[in-house]
């Protein structure tokens, strides 16, 4: 019984299942953190002009959200959402490849197929993801589980850019960045189709037997998560939603922001830009590790660090222009760790948010389509700051303010416990 709910247990009895969320993760990763500064080193693509690619791109994201929500709640067979899904994803990366060929390019044709990709390869990752939830939902150990996928997810992100953006700089072929996510979305279809069979029967099933035999609208389960009945639950649902949207509105500076202040305001190379980006994603890949210090620290006190860390590298980023790699490189590893701190604090807080009537894919879906709303919202804002004077003063306002909302945010609801508490020991 306790090999059964070990972390080992878990990857021997998942091994398909683990290959295909590796794999796929190999495949937008080899090509997802470089886009945007390969498009800006080579075909001189404006901040501008990215930002529009990548809302249109998340657009693609919010329609995933929404078909997996759907999907989930009415009985399709993950087989065929995964074969189609992939299938699209494998026609859009043929294209953008193509399209990277030139020494000019398309920006409309390119947009159209950046959101195609986004939505395919969304579905594929929130499918498997949900799959892999659903097992561990009643696992004592889904926190690990959870934070070491996490961290072999960060460890695949920083070494896959690396790699490509020297094979990149070798060949001075930019279309090569989608080469790997070609071949391994081949190799996915293939997998799938082998194994169909075998897939579902051991997950589909399972699937199928949590959602039951009626159909079930989406909509109306969805009510539920604002409904007052449990007066408690109510209000951290919503306090986790609302620091859910705020942390999505910082996305576009990891993204893209500091990104391109590597390459325009510290006059980096592309290497040494994905040198420092990959770091960063160093810092998220420890989050196993960091789940385990959860046994000395109290879940609201680590989050607490990561705000103040946030706060901080913010500061010392877009205040000071500093010109020491090393600095740098510490830098964007700590803002690596604040990040990966926050992945546990959101992942432990909202799973304590699900009952018989919030379930799963609907919490899923309504924290994942709001984070991408504010990744979306994100994206204008950075289009609207770049028309203003000074824009690396004003981004640094803005990403200050909303860490400074989310700490107070902390405040009230430090406030609001202890009342409560208060109230329950006079009573």
């Amino acid at each position: 019984m306790s090999k059964m709910l070990s972390l080992e247990g878990f990857l021997q009895r998942n091994i398909i299942l683990n290959l295909l969320w590796f794999m796929t993760t190999i495949s937008v990763h080899s090509f997802a953190p470089l886009i945007n500064i390969t498009l800006i080193e080579y075909f001189a693509v404006t901040e501008q002009e990215l930002s529009f690619i990548s809302s249109a791109l998340i657009m693609g994201f919010i329609v995933a959200a929404f078909l997996n929500s759907y999907f989930m709640n009415n009985h399709v067979n993950i087989v065929k959402i995964l074969l189609i899904s992939l299938s699209v994803f494998l026609i859009s990366l043929s294209i953008e490849f193509y399209l990277l060929t030139f020494e000019t390019i398309n920006l409309k044709v390119l947009t159209i197929f950046r959101t195609i990709d986004g939505l395919s390869s969304f579905l594929v990752i929130v499918t498997i993801n949900h799959v892999i939830s659903t097992k561990i939902l009643r696992n004592k150990l889904r926190v690990k589980i959870i934070s070491l996928m996490s961290s072999s997810n960060y460890i695949i992100k920083t070494i896959s850019p690396i790699i490509m953006s020297m094979l990149i700089t070798v060949t001075k072929e930019p279309s090569i960045i989608f080469l790997i996510a070609i071949i391994l979305t081949i190799i996915l279809i293939y997998v799938i189709y082998v194994y169909k069979k075998y897939i579902y029967i051991k997950y589909t099933r399972i699937l199928l037997k949590i959602v039951g035999s009626k159909k079930r609208k989406s909509l109306e389960e969805i009510k539920n998560y604002f409904k007052k009945e449990d007066s408690s639950r109510y209000y951290y649902r919503i306090y986790y939603l609302i620091t859910e949207f705020c942390h999505n509105i910082l996305r576009s500076n990891y993204d893209l922001i500091m990104p391109a202040a590597l390459l325009l305001k510290y006059n980096l190379s592309l290497t040494q830009s994905t040198f420092l980006i990959s770091l960063m994603v160093v810092g998220q890949s420890i989050q196993f590790l960091l789940s385990l210090v959860l046994k000395y620290l109290k879940i609201e006190f680590f989050y607490i660090i990561h705000l103040f860390a946030h706060l901080l590298i913010f500061i010392l980023f877009f205040e000071y222009e500093i010109n020491n790699m090393l600095l740098l490189g510490v830098l964007f590893l700590a803002l690596g760790v604040s990040r990966a701190i926050f992945q546990i604090w959101k992942y432990e807080f909202g799973m304590k948010l699900i009952s018989k009537k919030i379930t799963l894919q609907n919490h899923n879906f309504l924290s994942g389509t709001l984070s991408e709303f504010a990744h979306l919202l994100s994206y204008g804002l950075v289009g609207l700051l770049i028309f203003i004077p000074g824009q690396y003063e004003n981004f640094k306002i803005f990403l200050i303010s909303v860490i400074i909302f989310l700490m107070i945010m902390e405040i009230f609801k430090f406030l609001i416990e202890r009342k409560n508490k208060l109230i329950s020991i006079r009573d």
